[in-house]
């Protein structure tokens, strides 16, 4: 594990964490809210029966709870990961590497403020559907159905969208862009050809001050390659100044 990468990784997971706190702190209050309504807090039932309105927004709060407590306490926790060494990450890492799951337990925490934030909204949104269409007149339901319908349409629209614009695996190789591995080797060859042929250049000055006519030869295809000495007062830039003979011995 790269300590870069494990810093921003951190830091990204801390800043979704307080906004699933701040998120499951304004549901929270909904629920609250929501409940206080004389309609929903009635004593119809009464004794120790609720309505299914009252137990739903019920399970929306535990839930909401949940979230707000574990997004707090792996704030706390990992407040100062970011500061660790490279060996400490490695060791932290080791240390919830279960042989079976490996790091899968871990990823479960991590996702957990979130995955509670979004059961107490539906949680809420099924107290919500409870308390308008158990009771009410036929006009509430159309007009609240109808709407419901939309929004959710809308809603699982958005979802299809957002798994559609994921590349396949299965896609073609000519149609994925270049890995970035792909893009540091093509950079080392670039590289290692800037140098060869800066390297012909130095070799070039030094023969000419020196003022002897000497061959250098590399192999590699059957070919001979003979480097002449430019023409005097020439620099390399001119025209003519650095020739090379390349003659086959196959």
């Amino acid at each position: 594990m790269h300590k870069p990468v494990w810093e921003e990784s951190i830091k990204k997971l801390s800043d979704e964490w307080q906004e699933f706190v701040l998120f499951g702190t304004v549901l929270l209050n909904a629920n609250v809210g929501f409940l206080a309504i004389q309609s929903v807090d009635n004593e119809k039932y009464g004794g120790p029966h609720r309505s299914a309105a009252q137990i739903a927004s019920y399970l929306s709060v535990v839930a909401s709870i949940g979230s707000i407590l574990l997004g707090l306490l792996l704030i706390r926790q990992h407040k100062n990961k970011t500061k660790e060494t490279a060996d400490d990450v490695q060791k932290y890492l080791n240390s919830h590497n279960h042989s079976f799951v490996g790091l899968e337990t871990l990823a479960i925490i991590y996702s957990l403020p979130y995955a509670l934030l979004m059961w107490s909204m539906v949680a809420f949104l099924m107290a919500f559907g409870f308390q308008c269409f158990l009771a009410t007149s036929e006009a509430t339901r159309a007009v609240v159905g109808s709407l419901s319908a939309a929004v959710a349409s809308l809603i699982g629209l958005a979802i299809w969208n957002g798994w559609e614009s994921q590349p396949s695996s299965n896609a073609p190789a000519h149609n994925q862009e270049p890995s970035d591995v792909g893009k540091v080797t093509d950079h080392i060859k670039k590289l290692k050809g800037d140098i060869s042929r800066l390297a012909g250049a130095m070799r070039a000055r030094f023969y000419r001050d020196r003022g002897d006519q000497e061959d250098s030869e590399e192999g590699g295809g059957g070919f001979r390659f003979t480097l002449r000495r430019p023409t005097r007062g020439m620099t390399l830039s001119e025209p003519g100044g650095l020739e090379y003979a390349a003659e086959s011995s196959v």
